[in-house]
Protein backbone atom coordinates (compact mmCIF):
# COMPACT_ATOMS: atom_id res chain seq x y z
CA UNK A 1 0.00 0.00 0.00
CA UNK A 2 1.49 2.91 -1.04
CA UNK A 3 0.70 6.19 1.45
CA UNK A 4 -2.00 8.41 -0.22
CA UNK A 5 -2.39 10.74 2.47
CA UNK A 6 -0.63 13.65 3.26
CA UNK A 7 1.01 14.67 6.44
CA UNK A 8 -1.39 17.55 8.05
CA UNK A 9 -4.36 15.24 7.14
CA UNK A 10 -3.03 12.51 8.87
CA UNK A 11 -2.74 14.81 12.11
CA UNK A 12 -6.55 16.04 11.39
CA UNK A 13 -8.08 12.31 10.89
CA UNK A 14 -5.89 11.29 13.93
CA UNK A 15 -7.28 14.34 16.22
CA UNK A 16 -10.72 13.78 14.58
CA UNK A 17 -10.96 10.03 15.34
CA UNK A 18 -9.73 10.82 18.87
CA UNK A 19 -12.52 13.53 19.54
CA UNK A 20 -14.90 11.35 18.31
CA UNK A 21 -14.17 8.47 20.30
CA UNK A 22 -14.30 10.95 23.26
CA UNK A 23 -17.80 12.04 22.28
CA UNK A 24 -19.15 8.48 21.86
CA UNK A 25 -17.65 7.86 25.46
CA UNK A 26 -19.00 11.19 26.93
CA UNK A 27 -22.14 11.45 25.36
CA UNK A 28 -23.98 8.86 26.96
CA UNK A 29 -27.40 10.07 25.36
CA UNK A 30 -26.33 9.93 22.22
CA UNK A 31 -27.81 6.24 22.43
CA UNK A 32 -27.96 4.11 19.33
CA UNK A 33 -25.10 6.73 18.03
CA UNK A 34 -22.27 5.71 20.22
CA UNK A 35 -21.18 2.35 18.03
CA UNK A 36 -21.35 4.73 14.53
CA UNK A 37 -19.22 7.31 16.44
CA UNK A 38 -16.96 4.32 17.33
CA UNK A 39 -16.74 2.88 13.73
CA UNK A 40 -15.82 6.30 11.87
CA UNK A 41 -12.85 6.83 14.96
CA UNK A 42 -11.92 3.72 14.88
CA UNK A 43 -11.73 4.51 10.90
CA UNK A 44 -10.38 7.63 11.01
CA UNK A 45 -7.64 6.25 13.55
CA UNK A 46 -6.04 3.19 11.82
CA UNK A 47 -6.10 5.47 8.07
CA UNK A 48 -3.98 8.00 10.16
CA UNK A 49 -1.91 5.29 11.57
CA UNK A 50 -1.82 3.67 8.13
CA UNK A 51 -1.50 6.95 5.68
CA UNK A 52 -3.74 5.40 3.21
CA UNK A 53 -7.26 5.77 3.08
CA UNK A 54 -8.85 2.71 0.98
CA UNK A 55 -11.30 5.05 0.17
CA UNK A 56 -9.17 7.61 -1.22
CA UNK A 57 -7.95 4.17 -3.49
CA UNK A 58 -11.18 3.14 -4.50
CA UNK A 59 -11.73 6.92 -5.54
CA UNK A 60 -8.13 7.61 -6.95
CA UNK A 61 -7.26 10.40 -4.86
CA UNK A 62 -3.88 11.39 -3.42
CA UNK A 63 -3.63 14.54 -1.07
CA UNK A 64 -0.11 13.14 -0.71
CA UNK A 65 1.49 15.15 -3.32
CA UNK A 66 4.84 13.50 -2.91
CA UNK A 67 2.55 10.25 -4.37
CA UNK A 68 1.64 12.55 -7.90
CA UNK A 69 5.07 14.20 -8.37
CA UNK A 70 6.25 13.67 -11.97
CA UNK A 71 9.57 13.32 -13.11
CA UNK A 72 10.50 14.49 -16.36
CA UNK A 73 11.61 11.71 -18.75
CA UNK A 74 15.37 13.22 -20.17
Amino acid sequence: MKRNIANVEIVIRLLAGIALADLAVDQASLGHWNMPLFALAFFFALTAIWGWCPLYALLHVHTNTRHHQHHPHQ
